[in-house]
């Protein structure tokens, strides 16, 4: 046999040799890829088997927990009531107003000054009337009760004698007109002064 033949024939060997071997390979793969995707298969069918128990259970924890709330509204709109009612309350507590402490007004006593002069004979040394206390305000607020030590009291004194005497001559009166008992004018006078600072 020659050489030339020799190499022909080694070469058709070599070559059917890769050939089946390239076979055997790609067959074997073919093999291998079919039994895998069969066990994949098998294990996704046993993992839906068995999901829906868990899926279930999931569920059942859901639905309880709607329920649960679905059963206590009250208690959700108390929780988002409360910021708003504790607010409100603040408010209507800022708009009270407050009692506690307040002096109470004091009673005037322009109702208690006789309008008109009651008569002389109230105004006496020693006399102890209410129109002698209404004197002394209205000397007071005259701006003449200098002579006062303690206010006004209902026994005509020297001080009401002394007070009422400096008011008369204030008016420009002398003599019996300026002798410390008022007279009809003198009340009028000191009524009128009364009106104007009240």
């Amino acid at each position: 046999m020659s050489k030339s033949k020799l190499v022909i024939y080694t070469g058709f060997i070599v070559s059917a040799c890769l050939s089946l071997f390239i076979f055997l390979v790609g067959l074997g793969m073919k093999l291998y890829h079919h039994f895998t995707d069969d066990d994949r298969d098998i294990v996704n069918s046993t993992k839906q088997i068995v999901s829906p128990r868990n899926n279930i259970h999931q569920n059942f924890k859901s639905s309880n927990q709607s329920v649960k709330k679905d059963n206590n509204p009250k208690q959700s709109q108390r929780h988002q009531q409360t910021p708003s009612s504790t607010s409100q309350e603040k408010t209507i507590v800022k708009q009270l107003p407050k009692t506690e402490g307040q002096s109470k007004p004091k009673k005037k006593t322009t109702s208690a000054i006789s309008r008109e002069f009651p008569g002389k004979q109230y105004f006496k040394m020693g006399s102890n009337n209410k129109y002698v206390t209404q004197l002394g305000y209205l000397l007071i607020n005259a701006g003449f009760g200098k002579y006062y030590t303690k206010g006004p009291t209902p026994n005509f004194t020297v001080a009401d004698q002394k007070n009422c005497q400096e008011f008369q001559e204030e008016q420009g009166w002398r003599g019996s007109n300026a002798d410390g008992y008022p007279g009809e004018e003198t009340w009028k006078r000191l009524i009128l002064i009364w009106d104007k600072n009240h």
